[in-house]
């Protein structure tokens, strides 16, 4: 295929990246970032939690030593982390003959407002989504490639999907399953060794163990010390799935209910799935789509699994993120394989070009209506914490005669608050305690509204608001 092919989608990821990337400079810090950056500045108990994403917490500390500790500095591994996740985006794209599928696989992957964030946030999970991306294209590079070629890209996805499991270890249920069908695909290419072939699994026999050894020790270290509390305990629809039909839906409707998604992302789950295996038999060989089918069918089973056996929650929402771009990866591959297809089973080709129009008409609608460069999903609370605090200075002069102040804040907006406290220098400001507002003696407070009534009583009054948090400013008044 002619590179110029690809041209408009490596233009288009760039302008992707530079959303990203201002966004990474514009958004307001969060509360768990913040706590993040405690591990940075040498917090051991913090560093011993599940907050500690390594690849993020290692890159927070390597650009902090050298860029400084701005939030685009924190988060600039998060958005390096992009440029690997749109390198296998826009490589599987050029897989593709059909325009069509090319479209609504820059939609489907690049397009998602609930993925996009975490790549302008300083959080583990868009090292796990970008190693994982990374790990399926070199997984299907090695089931096409050449044959002195393939050992290399099978080395190359399981060292992706390791660096996948560092930025997360929730990516281990992916892991796992993606070691099983590598392995399995180097069974069925390889059965007559050569000397590349050897020397690749060699240098992955070599770190292999001691890695997995090592995940497994954090995860079940965490299990033990009650760490692992996000998540539910009702069903693998109702808590996973529906989570990520929630968080995709961003706070817009579109006209669609979260059941009505959730059920949607089922249906294409199977689809892809029982298609992947229909299209491995009848070709008769290992097909990619067959693989990533595979892997997709078998994450889903290691969670189900991990919840039975393990007694742990089923994961929900930021947990299981990286489930969008897997199967929006193996939808890219079934359409491709769809549109390829000549046989009467397939109905006419119509039907690729119908469903890539309208899953890229809908993914670009919605994209449209949630982007921003404002706020996150999950973070939503701490939208304006930042605004917050670069306002508190003034607040300061005006209301309090510009001494040295104190300040209470929910505790959701503490840990970002403190971070600005700290970057900003505020010297005149106490530490902002950790446990809220209910009965501190302060002289200012930002908390949500609801939380008004926690304040100690006194001449308090409002002198700033934020309607979209729900949130306020209080000073307690000079006498």
């Amino acid at each position: 295929m002619p590179r110029l092919n690809l041209f408009p989608y490596w233009i288009a990821a760039v302008v992707m990246l530079v959303y990203v990337a201002y966004r990474a400079w514009n958004l307001s810090f969060t509360h768990d970032e913040a706590l993040s950056y405690t591990i940075v500045l040498g917090d051991t108990v913090r560093g011993a939690s599940a907050n500690h994403h390594y690849l993020n917490t290692w890159s927070m500390a390597f650009f902090h030593r050298f860029l400084g500790n701005s939030e685009l500095s924190l988060r600039m591994g998060s958005v390096l982390a992009f440029v690997v996740y749109a390198w296998a985006t826009v490589s599987l794209l050029g897989r593709s003959a059909s325009g069509w599928v090319r479209l609504v696989g820059f939609a489907l992957l690049m397009l998602n407002p609930f993925v996009l964030d975490f790549f302008s946030l300083a959080r583990g999970y868009s090292f796990a989504m970008a190693g994982m991306m990374a790990a399926l294209w070199s997984l299907v590079r090695a089931i096409e490639g050449r044959d002195f070629q393939s050992p290399l890209w099978l080395a190359a996805a399981v060292a992706f999907g390791a660096l996948g499991v560092l930025g997360n270890l929730a990516l281990l249920n992916f892991y796992l399953p993606l070691l099983a069908v590598v392995f399995f695909t180097g069974l069925m290419k390889y059965r007559n060794f050569s000397i590349t072939t050897m020397l690749s699994g060699l240098v992955s026999l070599v770190w292999l163990p001691f890695f997995l050894k090592f995940i497994l020790n954090e995860s079940f270290r965490l299990k033990e010390r009650g760490e692992l509390y996000h998540g539910g305990n009702t069903g693998l629809f109702h808590d996973t799935v529906r989570s990520l039909a929630e968080c995709s839906l961003y706070l817009e409707s579109d006209g669609f209910s979260v059941e009505t998604l959730a059920i949607a992302f089922c249906v294409l789950f199977v689809v892809v799935v029982v298609v992947a295996i229909w299209h491995t038999l009848e070709q008769q060989q290992w097909t990619a789509l067959g693989a990533v089918g595979v892997v997709l069918g078998l994450t889903i089973l290691s969670i189900a699994v991990q919840h039975v056996v393990l007694n742990t929650l089923l994961p929900t929402n930021r947990m299981v993120a990286y489930l969008l771009p897997l199967l929006g990866f193996g939808t890219v591959l079934w359409l491709d394989a769809w549109s390829r297809s000549t046989n009467l089973w397939t109905a006419p080709q119509i039907g690729p070009v119908v469903v890539s129009l309208l899953l890229t008409v809908l993914a670009a609608t919605h994209f449209t209506q949630t982007a921003n460069t404002t706020f996150c999903y999950m973070w939503h609370f701490d939208k304006n914490t930042k605004t917050f605090m670069d306002r508190l200075p003034a607040i300061r002069v005006e209301h309090l005669g510009g001494k040295n102040i104190t300040l209470a804040t929910h505790a959701l907006f503490e840990p970002a608050a403190n971070y600005y406290k700290d970057i900003r220098h505020y010297d005149w400001l106490e530490t902002i305690p950790k446990d809220g507002v209910r009965d501190k003696i302060k002289d200012v407070y930002y908390t949500l509204e609801d939380d008004f009534p926690s304040i100690p009583g006194g001449d308090v009054r409002k002198v700033d608001r934020f309607d979209d948090t729900h949130s306020g400013v209080w000073v307690r008044w000079l006498k």
